[in-house]
């Protein structure tokens, strides 16, 4: 990390928030999607020991691995994706315009 992204996180820190970076497996195994389960699950279960309510993930595939976690560990998740084709959500009646899914 360089120390910009250290300053961050310890400001993160100071506000409540905690930064936990996993080593997703890479790959098709299955093993290793089970790992990758395993090791934020053990993270997710610290963090609702430790008071936390809510796990924040940038991304679509995060946000699918909270899910699980959530579902598990009764901690909410919040995922965000700011992409380009999030428009097409809205244009196609997925998402209202100005909704918080958006």
């Amino acid at each position: 990390m360089t120390d910009e992204q250290k300053l961050l996180v310890e400001k993160w820190r100071e506000m409540g928030l905690e930064w936990t970076p996993l080593t997703w497996h890479p790959g098709r195994e299955l093993k290793n999607k089970f790992l990758d389960i395993w090791d934020g699950l053990k993270v997710a279960t610290k963090l609702r020991a430790k008071g936390y309510r809510y796990i924040i993930t940038l991304g679509s595939v995060a946000g699918t691995y909270a899910y699980i976690f959530s579902k598990i560990t009764g901690v909410s998740s919040i995922s965000t994706n700011m992409r380009h084709h999030s428009g097409y959500g809205i244009d196609n009646w997925v998402w209202e315009k100005g909704a918080l899914t958006r």
